[in-house]
C-alpha cells in the first residue's frame, strides 16, 4: 500500500510538472494574446486545452505500457492478468482526475498574467 501511495505522488509530481513547464513556455504568447484583448476566460480555456491535449497523449501511451508490462509481468507472477479492465480503468481514471487538477492550476494562474509585466521582462 505504501508503495502505491509513493508512486501515485511521484506521478501526480510529475504530471504536474510536465503541464507546468508547458504552460510557462507560453507565458509571451498568453500575454500577447491578453494585451490584444483575450480575456482571462479566453486564456484559462486555452490554456484547459493545451493540458487535455498532453493528458490524452499520455494516457494512451500510458494504457499501452502498462498493457504491455502487463503481458511482460504475467509469466512472472502468480495470477497476474495482462488486461484487468477494473484495474486500468481504475488506474486511468485516478490519472485523469489528478491530471484535471495539475492542469487548473497552471491554467490559471496563466489567466491571471499581467501582460506589462511579463512582456516588460522580454
Amino acid at each position: 500500500m505504501l508503495f502505491a501511495v509513493a508512486a501515485l505522488a511521484l506521478a501526480a509530481v510529475g504530471i504536474y510538472g510536465v503541464i507546468a513547464y508547458a504552460s510557462a513556455q507560453r507565458v509571451g504568447e498568453v500575454a500577447t494574446r491578453v494585451a490584444l484583448g483575450a480575456t482571462p476566460s479566453d486564456v484559462f480555456w486555452l490554456m484547459m486545452r493545451q493540458g487535455r491535449t498532453l493528458s490524452i497523449i499520455g494516457t494512451v501511451l500510458g494504457l499501452c505500457t502498462a498493457y504491455a508490462a502487463g503481458r511482460a509481468g504475467s509469466s512472472l507472477f502468480y495470477e497476474v492478468r495482462a488486461s484487468d479492465p477494473l484495474i486500468l480503468t481504475s488506474a486511468t481514471l485516478l490519472v485523469v482526475a489528478i491530471t484535471f487538477l495539475a492542469i487548473l492550476i497552471p491554467a490559471r494562474r496563466a489567466s491571471q498574467t499581467h501582460p506589462a509585466r511579463v512582456l516588460r521582462l522580454d
